[in-house]
């Protein structure tokens, strides 16, 4: 089964707070089939399956991504970077996959710069040209 010291970096910041969040979402009606289903969707030959309409995307996106994720590689970010037109990707050193809960002000200020910058120039998918 899952548990949380498989997700983040440092097991020592799992507490009774974070234990009763993330556990308690999973006792509503639907919660776990549908991060089951989350699971399945986003295994990494899912998820690589899905990369040829990455680059349509056309507007600007912001990649966070642990260092040491243990549920998705950061290999996997850098290929949604390469793959995603202009977009952003930083890695997180000493996080793992819940990098909001382990780095919760260096994630807040990255989305705050990523929201303040200007947008670059829209561009269109080169099958519109």
């Amino acid at each position: 089964g899952w548990n949380l010291g498989e997700v983040v970096h440092d097991r020592k910041r799992i507490d009774d707070r974070m234990r009763r969040a993330y556990f308690d979402r999973l006792r509503t009606d639907g919660a776990l089939e549908a991060q089951a289903a989350v699971a399945s969707a986003i295994d990494e030959p899912g998820l690589r399956a899905r990369f040829d309409h990455l680059a349509e995307i056309r507007i600007p996106t912001l990649i966070l991504w642990g260092e040491q994720d243990r549920w998705i590689p950061v290999s996997v970010g850098r290929a949604l970077q390469r793959e995603i037109p202009g977009s952003q990707l930083h890695v997180l050193p000493r996080s793992g996959h819940l990098l909001q809960e382990e780095r919760p002000e260096q994630v807040a200020a990255l989305i705050a710069q990523f929201l303040t910058q200007p947008a670059p120039p829209a561009t269109r998918p080169a099958s519109a040209r």
